[in-house]
């Protein structure tokens, strides 16, 4: 021990800048490796710009094939910088934060070098329901950022209240999407979350929609287990990998949108399947990969038999056309069977198409006729002066969800379901729900949702007044100023911010000045609190460096022997500096508000 202090001593007395309580001691090897080696950066508390010492950072990959998997994890020092090992992992981009007391978050690593912590969330509020209000419990909530295919950071499982606890729910800074699933319901990407800022939160409803499965199987019918497979369509896109048969099982959106299903196969994503609607059936999907000859090969159109849908009447109607064979399966549309095709399984219409589905087994490709009957439309009355509707139709066990501008709508639902139909629009910031219900339709029918009787009461909303100041410390803000409640923003302002909201509102926003440290606001319980914005400061030192890392930023080589960090939050600072001979001094400094530093290594 004694050897260690008198090494550390002597390295000290290298060093001209330290103060006392300051240290120099060996570094590790490791702060001369490059941005591709290594993922550096550094927590901050956005409250006080102080660092956040001991938080989890984990490195992954994206799921664009398989799954996401994570590379490398670490700790945050006594200053808040971190360094995680890539190990050749070129793919690794995507950095999970998690820390006791915080907001977990997800960042790209390229946005690494500086992320902010938000404190635990207790102004957000999320209840899942069916679309008659009644709560879902077991309903799994995962969040999306930077892109679909990126692990998520916050995931989480409604109570049997149907209410799910969003205390590390990401800042809304941070652009997080909120996908919900639950199991016998349609899932649905919740990308606007200011409505979780209303007292009592808010209440998603969901309709009901049976789960779409299938078998995946390769050109030899050998089922592919544990293969992931991806279902749905940009944004609404998910992932789950085959079981021990090949068999996969994903809730449906209930957005009626087309849909596409891919293979993971040697780290990329192949075609499987796709169309408009998925189907009701179970079908087997044969992958057969992109340089197989079968893609190669294309049947000359005067070769194919074709397939011709006809009405009650005996009128041809153009519905897509599906088919399932022992090559492969296309559910968005035939022009028609080549000739060598077997076990081919044709398929048209489905619910919310117009057409009653028809599935139709033909054993080897021939010419067909397939005869399909109209589902009845149902026109649903919705106040016109009230801004557009979203509307989730819900007929037996199938739902879809759609938005519209006019009333009456006509929509062709399933014939004899029992139907239930929720609406919501906006407003000027106010928001309407309606509901009503209508047993099963055998032929065109009305539902009137103009009546009162159709309104869902909403909680009064507070309108006491309150008041938020904000300025900079030892001189005016100069820089930009956003807060965020609803659509609420302001930019550009000089000087202290003052500004008045209703009381106990929740706010989440940002502040940059320059030299400032970025800070979060909100939200608050006191109707009136002052906030200080801390000043930035910089680190130069001027030796025979190879490399300078402080507060897990790579410094820039000004000159000869002179490099600097700029741009640094106060407090606890750890640089290590990379000397000429390949040794590597770890300095433990501290850096007072918007002060610049300045330290020479003989």
């Amino acid at each position: 021990m004694w050897t260690a202090i008198l090494v550390s001593a002597a390295m000290a007395q290298q060093v001209e800048g330290l103060r006392p309580g300051e240290s120099v001691r060996p570094g590790s090897p490791e702060a001369s490796l490059t941005a591709r080696e290594c993922v550096r950066g550094r927590l901050i508390d956005s409250r006080t710009a102080r660092p956040v010492v001991g938080g989890t950072l984990e490195l992954w990959t994206e799921g664009l094939g398989p799954a996401p998997r994570q590379v490398a994890t670490a700790a945050s020092a006594s200053d808040g910088s971190f360094a995680l090992l890539r190990r050749g992992e070129d793919k690794a981009d995507k950095l999970i934060v998690h820390a006791a007391g915080y907001r977990s978050t997800l960042t790209s690593t390229s946005d690494a070098d500086e992320i902010l912590l938000w404190p635990r969330a207790t102004h957000l509020g999320l209840r899942i329901t069916d679309l008659e209000g009644r709560p879902i419990a077991g309903a799994r909530a995962e969040t999306r950022q930077t892109c679909a295919h990126a692990p998520p950071a916050f995931e989480a499982v409604s109570d049997a209240g149907g209410v799910i606890d969003l205390a590390t729910f990401p800042p809304l800074a941070d652009g997080p999407e909120l996908f919900i699933t639950a199991k016998g319901y349609a899932g649905t990407l919740l990308a606007e979350h200011e409505r979780m800022f209303s007292p009592g939160g808010l209440e998603l409803r969901l309709g009901r929609a049976r789960p779409v499965a299938m078998t995946v199987v390769d050109s030899d019918g050998k089922p592919l287990a544990g293969r992931r497979v991806g279902f749905g369509g940009e944004p609404d896109w998910y992932s789950l990998a085959t079981d021990g048969r090949g068999r996969v099982e994903f809730a449906q959106t209930g957005q009626g949108a087309p849909y596409g299903v891919e293979l993971e196969h040697q780290g990329k994503s192949e075609y499987l399947a796709g169309g408009l609607r998925p189907w009701s059936f179970e079908p087997r999907l044969v992958f057969f990969p992109a340089d197989h000859p079968r893609w190669r090969e294309r049947a000359d159109p005067a070769l194919l038999l074709p397939v011709h849908v006809i009405d009650e009447t005996g009128a041809a109607v153009e519905p897509l056309v599906g088919v399932q064979h022992e090559g492969g399966a296309e559910f968005d549309g035939v022009r028609g069977l080549e000739k060598d095709w077997r076990g081919v399984r044709l398929v048209v219409g489905g619910p919310f198409t117009g057409f009653d589905e028809v599935v139709q087994d033909l054993g080897a490709a021939a010419q067909t006729t397939l005869r399909v009957r109209r589902e009845p439309r149902l026109s649903l009355l919705l106040p016109a002066d009230r801004g557009s509707w979203e509307v989730t139709v819900q007929a037996g066990p199938d739902s879809v969800r759609l938005r519209t501008d006019s009333s009456p709508l006509a929509l062709a639902v399933p014939r004899g379901q029992p139907l239930v139909v929720f609406a919501e629009s906006s407003r000027e910031h106010r928001r309407e729900r309606r509901l009503g219900r209508r047993e099963g339709l055998e032929q065109d029918g009305t539902l009137d949702l103009t009546g009162d009787g159709a309104c869902i009461a909403e909680p009064p909303v507070s309108v006491a007044g309150g008041a938020r100041r904000v300025l900079a410390q030892g001189g005016p803000l100069k820089g930009r100023v956003r807060l965020r409640e609803g659509n609420f923003e302001q930019e550009d302002l000089f000087g202290a911010f003052v500004f008045s909201t209703a009381l106990n509102a929740a706010y989440e926003g940002w502040i940059s000045a320059e030299g400032a440290v970025p800070r979060a606001l909100g939200p608050w319980d006191p109707p009136v609190l002052e906030a200080t914005l801390a000043w930035r400061g910089s680190l130069t030192v001027r030796g025979p460096l190879k490399a300078l890392v402080a507060g897990g930023r790579e410094a820039e080589a000004l000159e000869e022997g002179l490099w600097r960090v700029e741009d640094l939050a106060p407090g606890p600072l750890l640089a290590d500096a990379v000397l000429a001979d390949g040794r590597v001094l770890r300095l433990e400094l501290t850096l007072a508000d918007g002060e610049s530093r300045m330290l020479t290594i003989p």
